[in-house]
């Protein structure tokens, strides 16, 4: 059987994810909390951003303002696990990101 951590991978950037020991700060939200799992680029994602629906983790990812710019705020959120590739999600992409 194989290991959980070679079949888990990054929302943001695809890579696999390993076990974690320690803080880590929320690539989505910039929470701060005890890491369960990074991937090897170092992304951590929250308890909060893993679990949430998208109505509450998009507006903290707006407010988080961790990238410059509409386009790369929405392609942020578009990576957000709570959002899926197609859905009435996408309506609330665009107008946090032209409004965050």
């Amino acid at each position: 059987m194989r290991s959980l951590a070679g079949r888990l991978r990054c929302p943001i950037c695809g890579a696999p994810l390993r076990p974690a020991s320690g803080r880590a700060e929320c690539s989505f939200c910039g929470a701060e909390e005890e890491a369960d799992w990074v991937c090897e680029s170092g992304h951590y994602v929250c308890e909060s951003c893993r679990t949430d629906p998208a109505e509450r983790a998009l507006p903290r990812v707006a407010l988080a303002r961790r990238v410059e710019g509409a386009l790369s705020l929405a392609s942020l959120m578009m990576r957000h696990p709570s959002v899926p590739e197609s859905g009435p999600e996408h309506h609330l992409v665009a107008a946090l990101s032209v409004l965050g």
